[in-house]
């Protein structure tokens, strides 16, 4: 986290994920709507590359056109949920180890974008279900190349698990996700305002 906003006058930011990052009203939307209340004077380009269904072995077939092509100065990551979500027709974490860390390779070496990373939301609102277990060594790994490769991570899961905590104190209801995956207005809110925190917005 940091005090001084990272964003600078003029940039191009592409947002790669899957259907919560394509959303219309997703997090994209809102952490555009954020930044332009906070930090009016500041000129971005917002490109949004989320196609829903999407797997790491999918934007990595796909990074060239989505998000290569357009020379952006950041470049945010957010993968892993179908990866899991999708059980049988999903990615193992050995195959995912391997293709996200080559995804990650190919940002860095065929853009100048500044990257990051985000950990996945959740699978449901059960904090200790099993699906937010299997999440687990996805997020651990996402967590390593963040720290290796030097980029910037945004703890996508700790701040929906805190949330899901203090949330649950009142009901079990969902809150945050329209059906467990999905984000709800929000969701997609939590997500914008840890980015932009992130980022120095506030």
């Amino acid at each position: 986290m940091t005090n001084k906003c990272l964003l600078e006058d003029g940039q191009k930011i592409v947002f790669l994920g899957d259907s919560i990052t394509q959303a219309g009203d997703g997090y994209v939307s809102v952490v555009q709507a954020v930044i332009g209340a906070m930090m009016p004077e500041l000129n971005l380009t917002y490109i949004n590359a989320g196609i829903g269904g999407h797997k790491v072995t999918d934007m990595l077939d796909r990074v060239a056109e989505s998000v290569i092509v357009h020379d952006p100065d950041w470049v945010t990551v957010s993968v892993g949920i179908n990866d899991v979500w999708h059980g049988q027709n999903g990615v193992p974490i050995e195959q995912f180890r391997d293709i996200y860390g080559e995804l990650i390779e190919r940002l860095q070496t065929q853009t100048v974008a500044k990257l990051v990373l985000f950990t996945t939301t959740v699978i449901g609102e059960d904090r200790d279900g099993e699906a937010n277990k299997r999440l687990v060594s996805y997020n651990e790994h996402i967590r390593n190349v963040a720290g290796k490769r030097k980029c910037m991570l945004v703890d996508m899961n700790e701040a929906f698990r805190g949330a899901i905590t203090r949330r649950q104190k009142i009901s079990t209801d969902l809150w945050f996700t329209t059906d467990g995956v999905h984000t709800s207005p929000i969701g997609a809110y939590l997500m914008a305002h840890t980015l932009a925190k992130a980022w120095g917005v506030f």
